[in-house]
């Protein structure tokens, strides 16, 4: 299999996407179980349904509307890991990055990762190219 029928066949941004999305919920659920008072139930599960959505746009399409939703749910999803950031901050007065625990930060990794990819892909797709 050569690189244009995986072109057409995947789409490259989104699979890269749906990587950050996973490590996202990995590092959600780190967080959850080291502080179980401070991150809800309800962030694991808002992180499935970002990868759950996020495994849907490997599927290739020229579609610029569901990439611009997950451009929306990416920066979304970075302010809602900020917010658990700073609840657990608030919570064990952290003074250091360590402090809040690695999880977070995955997280945050994760995030950020989908997002700089679902631009990507809508840039990409709002060019023509696609």
């Amino acid at each position: 299999m050569n690189m244009d029928e995986l072109k057409h066949k995947y789409n490259l941004m989104m699979i890269i996407g749906a990587i950050g999305a996973l490590l996202a919920l990995i590092g959600i659920a780190m967080a959850y179980m080291d502080f179980p008072d401070t991150v809800s139930i309800a962030d694991p599960l808002i992180f499935i349904l970002i990868f759950i959505v996020s495994i849907y746009s490997i599927k290739p399409s020229v579609n610029t509307k569901s990439a611009l939703v997950n451009c929306l749910i990416g920066i979304i999803g970075v302010v809602l890991v900020s917010m658990c950031y700073l609840n657990i901050a608030d919570h064990v007065s952290a003074e250091a990055f360590s402090d809040v625990g690695y999880g977070i930060w995955v997280s945050f990794i994760g995030m950020i990762i989908f997002t700089i990819f679902s631009i990507s892909d809508y840039m990409y797709k709002r060019s023509g190219k696609a």
